[in-house]
């Protein structure tokens, strides 16, 4: 049976969990928590923290390069556990820009671990709820 990583980033964290195909269930691993991460505006964690005046563009700046090293920090995470055998398939759960954002990051090595993916920012779901987004996908199959 094969070891299935289930990682569902956004961009205040990400919660890692291991799918187990045999009896269906998911358990939480442990938690990815964002590096600080330097930007011009001050770190935000939320549209709140940010300014007012800030225009939608800049506002969309941010948070691209808020991904994009949250997503470089998370693909040597990956890349590191690849290399110590800790996982066989991934599963990524992530809104759609920074699934694509991830996607781009990720090593090739990686690349080919990929077993689904979805694209719902699936942080908060709870380890039963995920199991039917995984069932929906086929994930228990790939794990097989």
């Amino acid at each position: 049976m094969a070891l299935i990583w289930v990682l569902c980033p956004n961009l205040r964290g990400a919660r890692l969990f291991e799918l187990d195909a045999s009896n269906d269930t998911v358990k939480f691993l442990r938690e990815l928590r964002r590096p600080d991460v330097q930007l011009r505006e001050a770190h935000f964690d939320n549209d709140e923290d940010l300014p007012e005046v800030l225009a939608d563009s800049a506002r969309d700046q941010l948070e691209r390069r808020s991904a994009e090293s949250y997503s470089a920090f998370l693909a040597r995470e990956l890349d590191a556990a690849r290399k110590d055998h800790q996982f066989d398939g991934l599963v990524i759960c992530a809104e759609p820009r920074l699934l694509d954002i991830l996607r781009k990051k990720l090593t090739p090595k990686v690349v080919a671990r990929v077993v689904g993916t979805i694209e719902q920012d699936l942080y908060n779901v709870n380890e039963s709820d995920l199991v039917a987004y995984l069932r929906d996908i086929g994930a228990a199959k790939a794990a097989s």
